[in-house]
């Protein structure tokens, strides 16, 4: 086996709030969680509070990600191809919404509960393919809930900005 491995470490705290005249974050602003860019294992945008009547995570003014990927050349091949990378990872993040319970808790715990954060381990593949990168996953999931949306099997097509 040649080449080297690497750790990628990521994190993303993000917070807003209202400004002058709006006391709180306006709703197309929110921040959202989950899927193969934030909390692999979730469904795209599913985590953090959701529409009591819906069912529909509704975003949150509080967004904490975090994830470790530990990137490793392909094993029996003598010479991998540079466009194309393995890795297993480990993924961890939820959104919050201050002053608005819904999680399955006190009902006076509202914002950030540290409790409340989802996790997921699994392997990624990267492939810098000729119409673009695709990134395909595959998660177990830590610590969901009833309610919560999976999806083990995740892949993008394109930029990972």
């Amino acid at each position: 086996m040649t080449g080297a491995s690497t750790i990628l470490l990521r994190s993303n705290l993000a917070y807003g709030d209202g400004y002058g005249s709006t006391v709180s974050l306006p709703f197309y602003e929110r921040y959202f969680a989950g899927g193969i860019r934030t909390v692999r294992g979730f469904v795209n945008n599913s985590l953090g509070p959701r529409d009591p009547v819906s069912g529909y995570a509704i975003g949150g003014n509080i967004r904490v990600t975090a994830g470790a990927d530990y990137i490793f050349p392909i094993p029996f091949v003598e010479k991998p191809p540079s466009s194309l990378r393995l890795s297993l990872f480990l993924d961890i993040g939820n959104v919050y919404l201050s002053n608005y319970h819904t999680f399955d808790a006190d009902p006076s715990d509202t914002g950030f509960q540290a409790d409340q954060l989802r996790s997921s381990y699994g392997v990624s593949m990267v492939w810098i393919s000729p119409i673009g990168p695709l990134r395909f996953s595959y998660a177990e999931t830590i610590n969901d809930v009833p309610g919560d949306d999976l999806r083990a099997f995740q892949f993008s097509i394109g930029s990972f900005f």
